[in-house]
C-alpha cells in the first residue's frame, strides 16, 4: 500500500505539471483534457473508494494551488467523481468480491466520460454560485463540452498506462481484492 501511495503521489505531480504546462501548448482552443481526472478514475477502478478519494483530494489541492484558484473546489469534485466511479465498480456487501477482473475497457471509458461530466457540471455550478462564472453558452460550448470530449479521447491512451501502473490485485483463489 505504501508503494501505491508513492506511485499515486508521483503520478499526481507529473500529470498536474503536464496538464498545466504542456497541454495548453499542444491542444488548440481554450479547453484542455483533464489528466488528473483520468488518474482519479484509474485509481477508483483499480484500488477502490478510499484510494480514489485520497488521490482526488491531493490532485485537486495541487491543481488549485498551481492555478492560484479557490482551494478545495477541484478537490471536492475529484473526490465526488472518484467515489462515483468506485461505488459503481465495488460490490457493496463485502471487502472480498467474486469478481475476476475490473470492468471491460469500453465501460472504463464510459466511467471516464461520466466523471468528466460530473466535474465539469460541478465546476460550472460552483462558479455560478460563487458569482464568477462566464455566460452559460460560452462555458458550455467553449470549456465544458471540449474538456469532456478531450478527456475521454486522451483516456484512450492514458488509461491503459495507468492500469499498468496500478495493476488489478487478485488473490490465489481467484477472488479480487477490492479494498484492504
Amino acid at each position: 500500500m505504501t508503494l501505491d501511495a508513492v506511485k499515486a503521489a508521483v503520478a499526481v505531480f507529473v500529470l498536474a505539471v503536464l496538464q498545466l504546462s504542456a497541454l495548453p501548448l499542444l491542444v488548440p482552443g481554450s479547453a484542455t483534457p483533464d489528466l488528473l481526472l483520468i488518474l482519479v478514475v484509474a485509481v477508483a477502478l483499480m484500488r477502490g473508494a478510499e484510494a480514489a478519494a485520497l488521490t482526488g483530494f491531493a490532485a485537486g489541492l495541487l491543481l488549485d494551488a498551481l492555478l492560484v484558484g479557490r482551494p478545495g473546489i477541484s478537490s471536492l469534485l475529484y473526490i465526488a467523481a472518484g467515489l462515483w466511479v468506485a461505488y459503481r465498480v465495488e460490490p457493496s456487501d463485502s471487502v472480498i468480491a467474486p469478481v475476476a477482473a475490473p470492468p471491460a475497457p469500453a465501460l472504463q471509458y464510459v466511467y471516464v466520460f461520466g466523471a468528466a461530466v460530473i466535474v465539469q457540471a460541478g465546476l460550472g455550478a460552483a462558479h455560478l454560485l460563487l458569482g464568477d462564472g462566464y455566460p452559460l453558452r460560452y462555458a458550455l460550448v467553449q470549456i465544458a463540452l471540449p474538456t469532456v470530449v478531450e478527456t475521454t479521447v486522451v483516456a484512450l491512451v492514458l488509461l491503459p498506462l495507468l492500469r499498468r501502473l496500478f495493476p488489478y490485485r487478485m488473490r490465489l483463489d481467484g477472488y479480487a481484492v477490492i479494498a484492504a
